[in-house]
């Protein structure tokens, strides 16, 4: 059980374990102003990721328009093929595989400076 610490105050809030020193973990804020705040900090970076992704998303689209557009292919089918095609592989990685590589534990596998 975790000993007092005298010069704490009454807001203070304590945790029954110890730490490294022997004194019990204080906190300035309360436990659920903390949870709170870390709650609230990974929404707003969970929606900021998807307003980059979206927003990286029309910019790919259009540029490929673009560029296919510049290619001019033979017949409007094919035209659209290629667009359809480039934009799917476009979003794919920058949507599916760039958030599997951004949230993938890596840190056992070499070259350690990157991980």
């Amino acid at each position: 059980m975790g000993r007092i610490n005298p010069s704490a105050k009454e807001s203070d809030v304590f945790s029954t374990e110890l730490s490294q020193n022997g004194k019990p973990f204080t906190y300035s804020q309360p436990i659920c102003q903390l949870y709170k705040d870390a709650m609230i900090h990974g929404k707003i970076y969970g929606q900021a990721v998807a307003f980059v992704i979206i927003a990286v998303n029309l910019i790919l689209k259009a540029l490929i328009i673009a560029l296919i557009q510049w290619v001019r292919e033979d017949t409007l089918s094919q035209q659209l093929a290629s667009i359809t095609n480039g934009v799917f592989i476009a979003q794919f990685f920058n949507t599916g595989f760039l958030l599997l590589l951004v949230n993938a534990n890596i840190t056992e596998h070499e070259p350690s400076e990157v991980t």
